[in-house]
């Protein structure tokens, strides 16, 4: 098997020392009716399904601790909490993205009728692991600085307890 770098952006991905090809890309309408059959779960950038990596046993213990406690601070103030299963929208045409923890306030709201990705957080927590910081403290905290509902956005070092 190989590996290849590759850099992606504005529908073009980049070989590390070989020429450029395209690489099609879809709707979020396409998006997210391949992502409800899919046997594994992507996230949706620019045009572009990225697969997304498993997540180790501290993360995922990490993840629930914090959606519990989340729960009992949030009770009875009108936010609701959910795991990584729901995929969240934050900016109109932004990044679509499965969060570790995502809080809500009020009725939910959707990108589709289908009800598959939330566009209304106000919270939203990612657990940093070597695979994901790169991506969790750049391009995804630049799409969710565009949310107009967003009011914290949560990183936890999986790592290095601080």
């Amino acid at each position: 098997m190989r590996l290849e770098l590759l850099w992606y952006g504005n529908g073009e991905a980049y070989d590390v020392g070989m020429s450029a090809h395209h690489i099609p890309r879809m709707s979020l309408a396409e998006f997210l009716e391949l992502e409800e059959k899919a046997e594994f779960k992507s996230e949706f950038c620019d045009g572009q399904m990225i697969a997304m990596a498993g997540g180790s046993y501290e993360h995922g213990l990490i993840s629930n601790n914090i959606g519990g406690e989340l729960r009992a601070l949030l009770k009875g103030s009108g936010c609701k909490v959910t795991g990584p299963v729901v995929l969240v929208q934050a900016a109109p045409g932004g990044y679509v993205a499965y969060p570790d923890v995502t809080a809500h306030r009020g009725e939910p709201r959707f990108a589709t009728e289908k009800h598959r990705a939330l566009v209304n957080p106000v919270l939203i927590a990612e657990v940093l692991s070597p695979s994901t910081k790169r991506a969790d403290r750049g391009l995804k905290w630049f799409e969710y600085r565009r949310s107009e509902t967003l009011w914290q956005y949560l990183l936890v070092e999986a790592e290095a307890p601080r």
